[in-house]
């Protein structure tokens, strides 16, 4: 099974969760990882270094529990606050960067952690069985936020 990583199909958060193309789901946002994200917001590159350190976790993620006939899962990573920027994992790059990401995980920061979310989008093309179990095993998914090499 091999998945890969492309530059962002760019939207914004409104439009995927406007569009038909993609399922969504909306959890609360670990603790950690909104406590990780609220400072690094403040810097872009510091924030898309942290989604393209979460971007290879979520792929091994979801590797591991799709069934093996799904070929290539294209995966990307936002991170945000509500009415800011978003920095999105940009760090890999491909000639078919037009292409749509698969998953997209959307890490929305908000200066409490209760209002924090992740909201996880995935494109339907994808089978039924493994759009709800990338909604399962990404659901408030913990993740290792180990700041010090992003900050």
């Amino acid at each position: 099974q091999r998945l890969s990583i492309h530059t962002p199909w760019t939207m914004s958060c409104k439009a995927f969760l406007e569009n038909k193309d993609f399922e969504h789901r909306i959890c609360g946002m670990l603790p950690p990882m909104s406590e990780t994200i609220r400072p690094l917001l403040r810097s872009s590159t510091a924030a898309s270094a942290l989604a393209s350190t979460l971007r290879p976790q979520i792929t091994s993620i979801i590797s591991s529990k799709v069934p093996k006939e799904v070929k290539t899962i294209r995966v990307q990573i936002a991170i945000g606050s509500y009415g800011q920027d978003t920095h999105i994992d940009d760090n890999i790059h491909s000639k078919e960067s037009e292409e749509r990401p698969d998953v997209i995980v959307w890490f929305l920061s908000d200066p409490t952690n209760i209002d924090s979310k992740q909201i996880t989008f995935v494109n339907k093309t994808l089978p039924p069985q493994v759009i709800n179990k990338i909604f399962d095993v990404l659901y408030k998914v913990p993740l290792e936020t180990n700041t010090n090499s992003v900050s």
